[in-house]
């Protein structure tokens, strides 16, 4: 207790008054047999109506979506490798047998094998190297040579490309790409 507290003598003698009493209390009680008294659980038989058995989830009843396939061929298009952001080329061409200037190779994804010096290819801003990604409102990222040629035969004289362009040239020199090069001139 403080100091002020201690002399006061009255609230001392009441401390002391119940500190006696309490104590009594606490010595008369007798302590009670039967909290020490353990009861023993009663043995109990489990049955059931059911037999169990496991059952393995069958994983062919559901489509799968893969989120990750739009990005492309994982080889080409992971986070290793450095893109331009894709840009978009409009190609028309002015007479009928005129061609666009460019040669295709390669599949899934198709390449820009070589680019014909002044020709709407060049002029539009197609780069040798740059990767076909889509052609008019399709993703082509999973096409085929053949797919991509047939598109953009398809074109006629309007033909619109959506393509990216590597940050690392030297990439596409170490030609580690799935090839069918036919080197088919759009």
């Amino acid at each position: 207790m403080s100091r002020e507290l201690k002399g006061k003598q009255a609230l001392a003698a009441v401390l002391r008054n119940s500190y006696k009493v309490t104590l009594q209390e606490y010595n008369s009680s007798e302590a009670e047999d039967e909290f020490y008294d353990l009861v023993e659980p009663p043995d109990i038989q489990a049955d059931t109506k059911f037999q169990l058995q496991l059952t393995p989830p069958d994983f062919t009843q559901y489509r799968i979506t893969d989120w990750f396939r739009g990005l492309g061929p994982i080889a080409i298009f992971s986070a290793k490798r450095h893109w331009t952001a894709p840009r978009v080329v409009q190609l028309n061409k002015g007479r009928a047998k005129e061609g666009f200037g460019f040669a295709v190779r390669g599949d899934a994804p198709v390449i820009i094998a070589s680019v014909e010096h002044n020709s709407l290819a060049e002029f539009g801003g197609v780069k040798e190297g740059d990767f076909i990604v889509g052609i008019g409102d399709r993703d082509v990222k999973w096409s085929s040579h053949d797919e991509v040629v047939s598109l953009i035969k398809a074109s006629k004289d309007n033909l619109h490309l959506k393509l990216v362009t590597p940050m690392d040239r030297n990439y596409l020199k170490a030609d580690h790409l799935h090839k069918k090069s036919s080197g088919k001139t759009a």
